[in-house]
């Protein structure tokens, strides 16, 4: 029920996709499993990682995500992968510190992060990730093993 009102508040644009977010993962600070909630859940989706990019990855890949970064912590180790743009996400607050990493935030965040002027390359499954895209030397889209 909860999941419903705030995603209907969100529709109503009364939160923030920041908000929303924070309410999302309220529970957070108090859940003392929550790392091993995380942990079941790449475990049970981390074959969803595709062939074609575990061949090509390189030490020097940053993954760029509007996800909190505690989520995405655990799938980073076990690819080895040291760089990272995310959702900084306080777990004993509960609260997003900066922007939501999502759109502009991005390019913003992976700028400020990493002094760099261009990505080689992005890969995303979403066109929300577009301002990202238009800042990496070329960017493909992804659905499924289709790479364009």
């Amino acid at each position: 029920m909860w999941f419903a009102v705030v995603f209907a508040l969100y529709g109503m644009k009364i939160l923030s996709k920041k908000k929303t977010k924070e309410c999302l993962f309220f529970f957070v600070p108090w859940d003392s499993n929550f790392d091993k909630i995380v942990d079941k859940f790449w475990a049970k989706h981390a074959n969803k990682i595709k062939d074609w990019y575990c061949v090509q990855k390189q030490a020097d890949d940053v993954i760029i995500s509007a996800s909190l970064g505690f989520i995405i912590k655990p799938v980073m180790e076990m690819l080895d992968i040291k760089n990272w743009v995310a959702t900084n996400y306080n777990v004993k607050s509960g609260k997003i510190f900066g922007k939501n990493c999502y759109g502009n935030a991005k390019v913003e965040e992976f700028e400020r992060l990493y002094r760099k002027e261009k990505l080689d390359a992005y890969y995303s499954d979403s066109y929300s990730d577009l301002p990202i895209m238009m800042f990496a030397k070329q960017a493909f889209y992804v659905e499924g093993n289709k790479i364009t």
